[in-house]
């Protein structure tokens, strides 16, 4: 039976771990003549970004907030040498001695092998949250800020869309899960092409998968992928490769339909905003949409994340008491974006980072959804 588990870690893919008794990932070895063997799943990490942010909104600010590549080419200066050259910038900047060491202690942990950024924020206190990343920011940055630097950990999440791969043969398959919060398992399936179609749509209900890449011969896999849409729902996009591409070619196939489905999902919520706008069910723009959070009517928040935007509001103690101008309930002025995703958050309202949309989106790269609407099972906002 073809296996992809080693192939699937190229280029900062998920690679399919185990973890030992002790704690320590190692690669796993899925070998069995069984008619079905389940692999032990790995989690690298179990918490959404909303639950991140939520505990770290919980301690002292100011924040400090990191993000870093770890995986550099081998031109650039390698990760050490990087943070001492932030470090100083974050020092300058104010950070307490604290939230330096707690980030320190993170950095000097063991990365991920098939990650190529890190994300701390650290409070005044010195506590942490860490996320690491599938791609490694633009430039490194560090701030320090009454908020924590949110939009790019929410987009990583974004992106971690669940989905299944499967290659197939004449002797069955190998059926890795990739489930949200770099959940992965490994199942072996010997069956036939209808029995594997229904073993593929038992694992995609169970994670919710919203992308279903199927690997083999033409013949098997057309009607494979055939059967499989009648049996999982509209959502949920199927799509073949051939069984003699490479396990290289088919990590990188995979990256990019995991890319367009994410950015698929953006372009559907885009749409969704422009109907329910015009039957009163979203407003957009800065000033409307900081209205909406002050009163708690969104469902979910559209905003587009620039670090070079600077612009600032006032916020208060409640995620409510948030607006453009300084009073007697906000009395902390904090970058903007981040306000916003601090307000909606902590009422319990998603948050989905759109990229920047020109006069085709909303106002200010920013819009409330003020009605639940459907996008989709399997695919989540932050909320």
């Amino acid at each position: 039976m073809c296996s992809i588990r080693l192939g699937l870690e190229k280029n900062g893919y998920y690679g399919v771990m185990s973890t030992t008794s002790n704690g320590q990932e190692t690669p796993i070895d899925a070998s069995s003549g069984s008619s079905t063997t389940t692999v032990q799943p790995s989690r690298i990490g179990s918490l959404s970004a909303t639950d991140l942010l939520l505990s770290i909104y919980k301690h002292p600010a100011p924040y400090t907030t990191v993000y870093l590549t770890t995986q550099p080419l081998q031109s650039t200066p390698d990760t050490a040498q990087r943070w001492r050259a932030l470090r100083a910038n974050l020092e300058a900047q104010g950070a307490p001695p604290e939230a330096i060491q707690a980030i320190e202690a993170r950095l000097s942990l063991p990365q991920p092998d098939d990650t190529a950024a890190i994300a701390v924020v650290a409070a005044s206190d010195g506590a942490t949250i860490v996320d690491h990343g599938l791609e490694p920011p633009a430039v490194d940055y560090g701030v320090v800020a009454a908020l924590p630097y949110a939009g790019p950990l929410l987009e990583w999440h974004q992106r971690r869309i669940p989905h299944i791969v499967v290659t197939a043969d004449e002797d069955g398959a190998d059926i890795v899960l990739f489930g949200s919060n770099h959940y992965h398992r490994l199942d072996q399936v010997d069956t036939s092409s209808q029995g594997l179609a229904e073993s593929i749509s038992e694992r995609q209900e169970e994670i919710g998968a919203v992308l279903v890449v199927i690997a083999g011969a033409n013949q098997l896999t057309g009607a494979l992928a055939d059967r499989l849409r009648m049996l999982v729902p509209l959502n949920c996009r199927i799509v073949t490769e051939p069984l003699d591409i490479m396990v290289d070619d088919l990590a990188d196939v995979t990256v990019r339909h995991v890319s367009d489905t994410a950015a698929r999902t953006t372009v559907r919520i885009l749409r969704e905003r422009r109907f329910l706008d015009a039957h009163d069910a979203a407003v957009d723009g800065i000033a409307d949409t900081i209205e909406a959070l002050s009163h708690g009517t969104p469902d979910l928040i559209l905003v587009h994340d620039n670090p070079d935007d600077r612009r600032q509001c006032w916020i208060g103690s409640h995620p409510q008491q948030i607006s453009l101008i300084q009073g007697s309930d906000h009395t902390t002025q904090a970058r903007l974006v981040d306000a916003i995703v601090w307000s909606a958050l902590g009422q319990g309202i998603g948050v989905h980072i759109i990229p920047t949309t020109g006069d085709r989106g909303p106002e200010d790269d920013t819009a409330a959804i003020t009605r639940i609407f459907n996008i989709g099972p399997g695919v989540s906002v932050a909320a």
